[in-house]
């Protein structure tokens, strides 16, 4: 059935039980009923007025098309069968697409979509989830991905390193700060505009790239040297100094063409674009650059934007030798292994992407907000603690030995040592990559959660001064950690360690009173109703103490320094327990309940 472009309000098909096909699109329906349709196989209601869709009787649906509507909900979790799904331009909040395991092509462009998980959707061809909210997005499992768009969300980054089918890439965003393709050999068509804050792109190793947009950007150097099959580049309103174009093939660039064209213009920083012929560009291009602007086969070394401060650091170093003019060249930093720029005022780093050799950085002591350091591969030790840092990203550091990334703490009162945070601090840093790091010292932080398991190397830790619940030191390597400092974590009751025995030894003073040692799970909280429930009397106690209404596993009782004083197991599956306190002393202890791999910590107090 086909009634498109029509001015329907109603549309009954409950008659129409044998309906396979129902295309409505661009009409008034406030409502569609298809609940009667059950061997309904294509459903396109696009352009419509719908507040809600209900497909949960379609379940031989192969393509919904809802596009533009009103719809907050939309639930396609029976509709297994569905390959093709576009419900862009509507008000969606949540969409889960676990059930739709035949799913290949998927359009959620302009809703209002915070969290988008496609990992079970192993056959996805085409991803489109521009203009949402998402602030992270693993298409890691998708390795069918041929296109894929996220404009416009609040994600920093998109990792598409085990997309090597990609073809066609939508990234771009003003939130966007990094974009790696070094593995997309098959890239054809890369789109990063409206990027403010991306400094840098490297696309050498895409060597199949026929159109690259990255208008409105940060970049400073482009190099397209190895592009030989480029064909349309856009350009325009960017940082850049340096434009390499010198590709061997630029009569293959289209200016002006309808379907696409080059555009390299309100650049006021390029004065020189390197191509293969001057006076061939001059003749074809001439309206694609700035009057300012010249083609030539010899242009300048490039160089790269740095900021005021970051520059006066660099001249002060010896790295910057053309003097104060707001860059730096890039043959000057591209070996530079070692920088030390801290306490120098600086608000802002950028540049320091295209130091491809660097191994060490300070950059302690400044006013960096943010700071990107995903392009130094090479970075083997890096501190920036001292800064009002939100976020910071060291996945792609893979050869990171040390990190220190403290948050700032002022001391308002010499003679009582009254200590301030600063409210701009770390809430995340994940170091699962870092399968080198040695040394750790993140304090004076709000994190929440730390896990180091898969830091096997490391010696040194201190994460004190945090908002730790969750801290997970179980790595294997417990004996070699010599330094280690949990200590001002009011929320942490539960730290998991290779051995409790081992840790209650060695670490006993590295930790809060309140926080005790596991070897097994700390899954603390996670069974909140369960722990809600019980009784636990009398406290203060002199004698037995009972514990009613949980079936428990093991009770461990701590004194306030955090010395294990006592072990209790249960085999009994009973819901009232009960423990003799007669052998402690006067005092306040902590009592460490656990049941089904979850604990809770309570304090007693033994008179």
């Amino acid at each position: 059935m086909h009634c498109n472009g029509n001015q329907l309000t109603n549309l009954d098909t409950s008659k129409n039980t044998v309906l396979t096909d129902l295309e409505c699109n661009q009409n008034q329906l406030t409502n569609i009923n298809v609940s009667k349709n059950t061997v309904l196989t294509t459903l396109l209601c696009e352009a419509n007025q719908l507040i809600n869709l209900d497909v949960s009787k379609n379940t031989v649906l192969t393509t919904l098309l809802c596009e533009a509507n009103q719809l907050i909900n939309l639930d396609v979790s029976n509709n297994t069968a569905l390959n093709s799904l576009n419900c862009n331009l509507n008000q969606i909040t949540s969409l889960n697409v676990s059930q739709n395991l035949a799913l290949t092509h998927l359009n959620c462009i302009d809703n209002k979509l915070i969290v988008l998980d496609v990992s079970k959707n192993l056959a996805l061809i085409g991803l489109n989830c521009s203009y949402n909210q998402l602030t992270n997005l693993d298409v890691s499992k998708n390795l069918a991905l041929t296109f894929l768009g996220c404009i416009d969300n609040l994600k920093t980054t998109v990792d598409v390193s085990k997309n090597l089918a990609l073809v066609d890439l939508e990234c771009g965003g003003y939130s966007l700060t990094t974009i790696d393709v070094s593995k997309n050999l098959a890239l054809r068509y890369l789109n990063c505009e409206n990027s403010e804050q991306l400094t840098y792109l490297d696309v050498s190793k895409n060597v199949a790239l026929a159109t690259l947009t990255c208008d409105y950007t940060s970049l400073s150097i482009l190099d397209l040297s190895k592009n030989k099959a480029l064909t349309t580049l856009v350009c325009y309103d960017t940082k850049l100094t340096s434009l390499n174009l010198k590709n061997g093939n630029n009569k293959n660039l289209k200016i002006g063409s309808l379907y696409s064209y080059t555009d390299f213009t309100n650049n006021p920083n390029l004065t020189c674009i390197q191509v293969d012929d001057a006076v061939f560009s001059n003749a074809n291009w001439a309206t694609s650059k700035d009057a300012t602007a010249s083609y030539s086969d010899n242009c300048p070394p490039p160089s790269v934007m740095v900021s005021s401060e970051f520059e006066d650091k660099l001249i002060a170093l010896g790295i910057d030798t053309d003097g104060k003019n707001g860059s730096v060249l890039l043959s000057n930093i591209t070996n530079v292994k070692s920088i030390d720029v801290s306490n120098s005022g600086i608000t802002n780093l950028s540049g320091i992407e295209y130091f491809a050799s660097l191994e060490t950085l300070i950059c302690k002591g400044n006013s960096l907000t943010t700071i990107n350091v995903s392009y130094n591969n090479a970075l083997k030790h890096l501190d920036c603690s001292n800064n009002p840092l939100t976020t910071l990203d060291v996945s792609k550091n893979i050869l990171l030995v040390e990190l220190y990334c403290d948050g700032i703490v002022i001391i308002k009162n010499k003679v009582s040592n009254t200590k301030t945070y600063v409210g701009t601090q770390l809430t995340v840093l994940d170091l699962s990559n870092n399968v080198f790091l040695t040394k750790l010292s993140c304090s004076n932080n709000q994190l929440v959660s730390l896990d180091v398991s898969n830091n096997t190397l490391l010696t040194d830790l201190n994460c004190s001064n945090n908002s730790l619940q969750n801290l997970n030191v179980n790595n294997g390597n417990n004996t070699n950690m010599v330094n280690v400092n949990f200590k001002n974590n009011a929320s942490l009751s539960c730290i998991k360690v290779d051995s409790d025995v081992y840790s209650n030894a060695n670490w006993i003073a590295a930790k809060d009173a309140s926080t005790i040692y596991s070897k097994t799970a700390c899954t603390l909280g996670v069974n909140d109703l369960v722990f809600d429930k019980i009784v636990l009397y009398p406290n203060p106690v002199k004698g037995q103490l009972h514990i009613d209404n949980i079936v428990l596993e093991k009770i461990t009782i701590y004194d306030s320094l955090g010395k294990l004083m006592q072990t209790t197991e249960f085999a009994s599956g009973s819901n009232s327990n009960t423990i003799d306190a007669k052998g402690l002393t006067k005092g306040v202890y902590f009592i460490y309940l656990q049941s089904e791999n979850s604990g809770v910590v309570k304090k007693i107090i033994v008179q």
